[in-house]
């Protein structure tokens, strides 16, 4: 199974392997835009901010726009959108003339099916910078000096533990904010820089898919989830 999706070493991108691991059973190939797909294989997109990086050939499962601006890469419907991450990225493909169901939901919400443990609050106020946004901490932490870090280049099971341990969660990553409202811990999106893409749009999309997120359905039209 191939997936398209960033390669870079960060929560939300890392989590593509083991997210479709533990729904498929199948632990897939993770493929950037570069790769040439030149036997028209089917390729799925999941988690992430990367639908321009779609062609006909691709299944589409909860992907999201990067900003309001970008331009999709393809010309022609995908081959198949089931899902996208929230209502602001569906109005944009139907803009288009692309057909795109209301359903919504990053999949990275799923984890919480698989990875639920009950553990103790260590944490007041724990700060998630975008990996962009790494090279401020010591200044943030001057401006938030009895506050925890959490490292969103850790170790997937790692992030997701601090982010459960935590009370109260700033950040200022997507998947920062998307774990914790995943495990019902209070939090805010901050820009720390202008460093991170988007302006914005990509929280803004998770946000307005709130009042609509459905998880029973969001996995139940999963392309690759076990008969």
């Amino acid at each position: 199974m191939i997936i398209r999706g960033c390669t870079v070493s960060n929560f939300g991108d890392t989590l593509n392997s083991e997210l479709i691991r533990l729904i498929s059973g199948i632990t897939p190939t993770i493929v950037n835009n570069s790769f040439k797909n030149t036997n028209n294989a089917p390729i799925y997109m999941a988690i992430g901010s990367v639908i321009g990086w779609a062609d006909r050939n691709t299944h589409i499962w909860g992907t999201g726009k990067m900003s309001i601006t970008d331009q999709t890469m393809f010309t022609e419907q995908p081959h198949a959108i089931y899902a996208v991450r929230g209502p602001l990225t569906r109005e944009q493909l139907i803009k288009r003339g692309y057909d795109c169901p209301a359903i919504y939901g990053d999949p990275a919400l799923l984890m919480t099916r698989f990875f639920n443990p009950v553990l103790p609050k260590k944490y007041d106020l724990s700060i998630i910078p975008h990996h962009v946004d790494k090279p401020l901490i010591p200044e943030l932490k001057k401006e938030y000096p009895n506050a925890h870090f959490i490292d969103i280049q850790q170790p997937i099971y790692g992030f997701m533990t601090e982010v459960i341990q935590s009370k109260y969660i700033i950040s200022s990553a997507l998947h920062g904010c998307i774990m914790a409202y995943a495990y019902n811990v209070p939090y805010e999106y901050k820009k720390f820089s202008e460093k991170v893409l988007g302006k914005g749009f990509k929280f803004a999309d998770f946000e307005a898919s709130k009042p609509y997120i459905n998880l029973d359905k969001l996995m139940e039209v999963c392309p690759f989830k076990r008969s």
